[in-house]
């Protein structure tokens, strides 16, 4: 059979050479490649994400820093802007100064945590506190800013005599000119030991700390050069000429060698990262970086050539002019139209693996460490720490890779099967049961050497000189071989099948829904295997499963290559992309259905390329070194666990602005807004920029939110119906890594009332309220007083109508009568019997006629003022027991008339609780008060007697007795109020009282008449 493919390499006695030298070297360094550090990134390897004009990016951008407080500023055409890597927010001056253009070339930020700016068409502007506010220096074009230990802010500019000024004491001084040559200024800085560098163009100028005038270091005769400082405080030079270390100068050596970076045409923009790679821009034509340069010169460096990124590569401008390292490793690029990150990622892109076949990426890993990985057309493979290298060509792309007992390497393509053994490749066919296109899943072999293959249509075992085909049951399929060191190889089969492959095939089917069903990767433990596919993650044991449903955890979805560590960790390649898992706690997730099961993610953020998993199995491979490889449908990706990079940086959280109305306020800190204010908005920032979409936010108003409100990608709040007071907002955070800002940012603001909303205007209208109830009051007593006066009024007519009837007809008729009768009585004898009983009656109708006169005059009801104080007397000194007992009575207030009415009633009241204290009281005092008070008249009737019994207060009667009833009766016709206390043992006391108003004849208002002071009478006791 002609072969099938050819080997790329060298002939057999070469390669059992060069593997015998190989096997010695890796004897030998064995220990150091286990735990040396991988090779820096290429650029092209960093994780590269741009912003453009399509993303309101303000280029083309001309300076960059990054401020204390997290931010990304930046100087641009348009002004100055800052990023917190979602947003762009412009800056808008304090004012506007003439004949300035916000066009903005430096940038500087000082140790208090101001942001210095300088303009290109001049003048030198800080923003503090909130304000971008001007200090001067209109009229200089400003080419670079620096600031040395004691504060001092240090300008040069464009011209060749005002050549550099420091701010001192809120002016700018130029007298440091005296001692610079009259060269335009190429490059400004302050280095970590307080000095001042100043490099014009080939004269090299320092001011030491504490010096007064500079001081020349080094003519290097080469224009547009650039200095900058590394991590370790030396100070470098590039020029035309290449870039070195100037200072200190004990690292110049005989025969050094520059590094080779480019020229600097129009500009230098050079610096260093964290990790002490030199970056810089590369001519006109994009940037480079030179990987941890050796002070010594390039001769004594081990990192390899400069490495550059271009337009061509996928940068958007090749005009950069600003570069920056920020303090979580990114690097910073901005250019004549895009803003560019490139960060250092965990997954790491082989250039040579981006080519996938039918299959996709089929891998092994060998017994002795090596990684082999298939793609179109051709195999890989990967030695401890290595590159990868081509193996071998193939007309077919590769289904499965796997080894034999013997470390043979078996490689499956569709129609063929290629064999390396003794260093020679050989070829077989597929198994006569295979179709010729049907692909090979997987292969393993047995603890017999025999090796096993699963396909879509083939089961089948090599045995060493032919295949021996086993047929599935319809519908059944396989998928994955597994197999442990010195057991039988057991094959899965979807959707429920397992099957022992030694020393036949042996079937056996097993209850697990879908836990078996659609297998893509599988490992074997010593006991039990972990197997993953479609639909989730399985552990079997023995023929128990247990099942991680992707229903449950989606990030299991179609798991098709599966790491166990021995450190204890479970990676996962699925759906999602690779997903990392502590083992243990991967086995408590199995045994018990609601143990938790913390993962952590990796995708196209980490440098995945892409999510979308290819048509292959086991997707996954482990190194001998300890590194990984994972296949997706764009490339194979290298992971390093042993250097694996994780953000531990704590986010900056802080409140950038709040807008109320047309106020806005910039990096407030304690703010009062205007009175009546309810609604508004306040932005804030959570500044971690490697994975800003990954950053997640909470914030809380404290007294209106309940609990933390997750916004999302929102860098807003809203509040709306906020009452006056004081509140207080905070925000906290955590970056991609999770690593929580827990104190966050807190604003208080304070929202002052109205006067509608204050305090006083509520004290006035509840005043108000008052005043209108009691208003509402007099009115309605008014309504009242007027109807019972009316009432009363009615009364007192019908009873004079009665008595003007009674005096006009009856006494009048009586009158008459006995006048008629004493006519007769005076005809007859005197001294006769008949005369007598005349007389005698006459004297008995005179008797009624008085009487009935008298209660004519009762009805008519007229009294004179002191009548009621006078009959009161009069009662208490008719009481056949008045002596025993001593009588009090007081009248309070100015003495009025009162209403005929109210004066009979109340008399008949008074004079009946007078009777009463002395005839059924067994106490020795009887106590009366008259109290003319201008808005309520009342008396009162107190005893010091045993008291009333309870049943009596109760029932308001004593049985057979209606004087209480009369008292309450006589009380309720003139509307007054009727009260009788009593405790038994300390007597009895009769009250009634009713309003002015209604008590006196002539009530003309219920104002009290302050000016009157209250007068009273009292009356000597009675005993």
């Amino acid at each position: 059979m002609a072969p099938a493919a050819h080997i790329i390499g060298i002939n057999a006695r070469a390669l059992r050479i060069l593997s015998s030298i190989v096997a010695t070297f890796a004897a030998l360094m064995c220990v150091g490649w286990a735990h040396a550090q991988m090779p820096s990134l290429r650029i092209s390897q960093y994780k590269h994400t741009r912003w453009t004009i399509d993303d309101d990016v303000p280029a083309p951008i001309f300076a960059m820093v990054q401020g204390k407080d997290g931010y990304l500023w930046i100087g641009a055409r348009d002004g100055l802007f800052r990023f917190d890597g979602i947003r762009f927010e412009k800056i808008e001056p304090e004012k506007k100064i003439p004949n300035r253009i916000d066009m903005i070339g430096q940038l500087l930020v000082a140790r208090d945590g101001a942001i210095w700016v300088g303009y290109q068409t001049g003048g030198v502007a800080v923003y503090r506190n909130g304000v971008l506010r001007d200090t001067g220096l209109v009229s200089h074009t400003v080419l670079r800013l620096s600031e040395t230990p004691d504060g001092t802010i240090w300008a040069a500019f464009t011209s060749t005599i005002q050549r550099i000024a420091r701010y001192v004491h809120g002016r700018w001084d130029f007298s440091p000119n005296e001692a610079l040559p009259h060269l335009e200024v190429a490059r400004l800085i302050t280095t970590r030991d307080g000095t001042l560098w100043v490099d014009q163009d080939s004269v090299i100028s320092i001011l030491r700390p504490g010096a007064n005038r500079f001081e020349r270091f080094l003519d290097h005769q080469k224009a547009r050069g650039g200095i900058t400082e590394d991590q370790a405080g030396r100070v470098w030079l590039s020029d035309t000429d290449g870039s070195r270390v100037i200072f200190p100068r004990n690292t110049k050596l005989p025969g050094r060698q520059n590094y080779r970076t480019p020229g600097f045409p129009i500009d230098t923009v050079t610096m260093f990262d964290r990790d002490g790679n030199f970056w810089g821009k590369s001519g006109a034509d994009g940037i480079f970086r030179v990987t941890k340069p050796d002070p010594r010169g390039a001769l004594f460096s081990t990192s390899g050539d400069i490495d550059y990124y271009l337009e061509k590569d996928g940068l958007a401008s090749k005009t950069v002019s600003a570069m920056l390292a920020d303090r979580e490793g990114n690097i910073w690029v901005g250019t004549a139209t895009s803003l560019e990150r490139f960060r250092p990622v965990n997954l790491v892109t082989e250039p040579e693996l981006i080519d996938p076949g039918v299959r996709g990426f089929p891998m092994f890993s060998g017994a002795d460490g090596t990684v082999y990985i298939g793609q179109r057309g051709s195999v890989y493979r990967i030695r401890p720490g290595g590159r990868p290298e081509l193996i071998l060509k193939t007309k077919k792309d590769p289904d499965a890779i796997c080894e034999g007992l013997d470390r043979s390497l078996w490689i499956f393509s569709t129609g063929e099967v290629a064999h390396f053994q003794h260093n020679h490749w050989s070829y077989l066919p597929l198994p006569p049961s295979s179709e010729p296109d049907a692909p090979i899943n997987y292969c393993a072999p047995d603890q017999n050497g025999a090796l096993w293959i699963n396909g879509s249509t083939a089961r089948a075992r090599w045995t060493g000189r032919n295949w021996e085909s086993f047929p599935l049951p319809v519908g059944m399929h396989g998928s994955v071989i597994l197999r442990r060191s010195g057991s039988a190889a057991v094959g899965l089969y979807n959707p429920s099948g397992l099957a022992s492959m030694s020393p036949s095939f042996s079937l056996l089917r097993v209850k697990s829904g879908n836990a078996l069903n659609s297998l893509h990767s599988g490992y074997a433990r010593k006991n039990d295997f972990i197997v993953g596919g479609v639909y989730g993650l399985a552990r079997i044991r023995g023929r128990h499963v247990d099942f991680l449903s992707a229903d449950r955890y989606p990030r299991l979805a179609l798991t098709s290559g599966l790491i166990l560590s021995p450190d204890g960790v479970t990676w996962l390649m699925t759906l999602k992309g690779i997903v990392r898992i502590r083992t243990d706690a991967l086995d408590r997730a199995f045994s018990d259905s609601r143990a938790p099961l913390p993962t952590m993610l990796l995708d196209e953020q980490d440098g995945l390329p892409a999510s979308g998993i290819p048509a292959a199995y086991g997707t996954a491979a482990r190194g001998g070194d300890g590194r990984f490889w994972f296949a997706t449908a764009a490339g194979v990706v290298r992971l390093d666990p042993r250097v694996f990079w994780q953000n531990r940086v704590m986010p900056s959280v802080v409140i950038s602005s709040v807008k109320v109305g047309n106020m806005l306020y910039r990096d407030p800190a304690k703010l009062v807004f205007p009175a009546g204010t309810s609604r508004g908005e306040i932005d804030f920032a959570a500044l971690s920029l490697a994975i800003p979409k990954r950053v997640q936010v909470l914030y809380k108003l404290e007294g209106v939110d309940s609990d933390w409100i997750d916004p999302g990608m929102r860098r807003e709040a809203f509040f709306n119906n906020l009452r006056p007071g004081t509140y207080r907002f905070r925000v906290i955070a955590a970056n991609d890594n999770g690593v929580w800002n827990r104190e966050g940012a807190t604003l208080e603001f304070t929202i002052p009332p109205t006067f509608l909303q204050s305090n006083a205007f509520k004290i006035m209208c509840a005043f108000l309220v008052g005043l209108l109830l009691w208003i509402a009051y007099l009115v309605r007593l008014q309504q009242i007083t007027g109807r019972l006066r009316k009432a009363l009024e009615l009364r007192l007519a019908e009873r004079e109508r009665i008595a003007r009837e009674l005096h006009d007809t009856l006494l009048q008729g009586i009158q008459a009568l006995i006048l008629r009768v004493q006519s007769v009585a005076n005809r007859l004898d005197a001294g006769t019997s008949a005369r007598k009983e005349m007389e005698h009656a006459l004297d008995q109708a005179e008797a009624v006629l008085v009487e009935g006169r008298d209660r004519v005059r009762e009805v008519r009801a007229q009294t004179a003022e002191g009548d009621l104080a006078k009959a009161f007397l009069a009662v208490s000194a008719s009481m056949p027991n008045a002596l025993s007992k001593r009588f009090e009575l007081a009248v309070t207030g100015v003495q009025r008339t009162l209403h005929p009415l109210v004066h009979q009633e109340v008399q008949r009241i008074g004079e009946e609780a007078i009777r009463n204290a002395y005839a059924h009281s067994s106490g020795s005092l009887v106590q009366v008060r008259i109290d003319f008070n201008p808005r309520r008249f009342a008396i009162s009737i107190r005893d010091d007697g045993t008291g009333l019994p309870p049943e009596v207060l109760a029932s308001g009667a004593m049985p057979g007795h209606y004087g209480l009833p009369g008292m309450r009766e006589r009380a309720t016709r003139i509307g007054a109020v009727f009260a009788v206390d009593s405790d038994p043992g300390s007597g009895a006391d009769i009250r009634v009282s009713l309003s002015g108003r209604s008590a006196y004849a002539s009530s003309r208002s219920f104002r009290p008449n302050w000016r009157k002071r209250e007068s009273g009478r009292s009356f000597p006791p009675v005993t």
